[in-house]
């Protein structure tokens, strides 16, 4: 198996979304993809988990999963402001 090994996941048949809309994050959830990221125009957000063989999902993975599924995700936009 190739478990531990994550990073390779996108280049494997099947994973939902072109390597270039993937990005690795690894802890929380594997990837987040950006769906039309290279156009510019993304239209949809998609949380990834890796796994392989007979591995489960973390207690937090599941949490995360749920929230997800809930439609308990917002946007949030951090301004930062440099004093004059």
């Amino acid at each position: 198996g190739w478990e531990g090994d994550e990073q390779w996941a996108p280049m494997i048949p099947g994973f939902p979304g072109r390597l270039s809309w993937a990005r690795f994050l690894g802890s929380a959830i594997d990837y987040i993809v950006f769906d039309g990221s290279d156009d510019k125009h993304i239209e949809s957000v998609t949380f990834v988990e890796v796994k392989s063989g007979e591995s489960s999902l973390s207690a937090q993975e599941r949490h995360l999963r749920d929230a997800v599924q809930a439609g308990n995700v917002r946007w949030v936009e951090h301004r930062v402001d440099r004093e004059p």
